[in-house]
Parts: structure tokens; C-alpha cells; sequence
């Protein structure tokens, strides 16, 4: 088992007690330990660490799960689709834009440049 000082943990079977990541900001726990078993079974802890080693764990309470403003319904999601292909349509055409002036640039005789 690896964690993350943000309490992001991860188990994987074919590397027991390795970080198998490369990720250094993950310590490692073992698997098979009260302390593993522990941090499976809440769903929002903090290690707490000392000089590298994952000591034990504070048990933070649960998140909240945020209330919707407002309701989703579809007249808001196309609403929202609308808006999305209007700034992809022009950001289309900037970039349609940009292009020919790079071509210019790219297939212009050098001699005419004010450089």
C-alpha cells in the first residue's frame, strides 16, 4: 500500500509493499498491517508522518457532498452545448486564421520580408 501526505492511497496485489508509482511523494505502508487496514476502512484520513515514515492516521470526517445550486435539466445543458460550440466555432476560426498567416510567412519569398 502507498499513501500521499493528502491521504490518497492506492493497493496494488503484484507489488506488495512497494511504491510501484516512481512517485515520490507516496510512502509506503505494508499491506498486510493494522495501520493498511485501518486506512481501508474510513474514506478521508491524514497520515501522519515523521521523518519519512507513516506513523499512524487521523480520521477526518467525511466530506460533504456540495447541494447543487441549481438543477440540471436539459434546457441547461443545451444551453450549455450552445455556448461550448460558439467558443469552439471561434476559436476555429482564430485558428483558422493563424494558419494562413503561417503559411504566408512559411511559403513567402524570404527577400519580401521586412525583417
Amino acid at each position: 500500500m502507498i499513501i500521499n501526505e493528502q491521504g490518497s492511497w492506492m493497493v496494488f496485489d503484484e507489488y506488495p509493499n512497494s511504491n510501484w508509482t516512481g512517485d515520490d511523494s507516496y510512502y509506503v505502508i505494508d499491506d498486510s498491517s493494522e495501520l493498511a487496514e485501518r486506512i481501508m476502512t474510513y474514506s478521508n484520513v491524514k497520515p501522519i508522518i515523521e521523518n519519512g515514515v507513516v506513523l499512524d492516521i487521523e480520521i477526518l470526517p467525511k466530506k460533504e457532498v456540495e447541494e447543487i445550486e441549481k438543477p440540471v435539466t436539459i434546457e441547461t445543458i443545451k444551453k450549455e452545448l450552445d455556448e461550448q460550440k460558439k467558443r469552439s466555432e471561434k476559436l476555429a476560426k482564430q485558428l483558422e486564421i493563424a494558419n494562413n498567416v503561417l503559411e504566408e510567412l512559411v511559403f513567402s519569398d524570404v527577400d519580401d520580408l521586412d525583417i
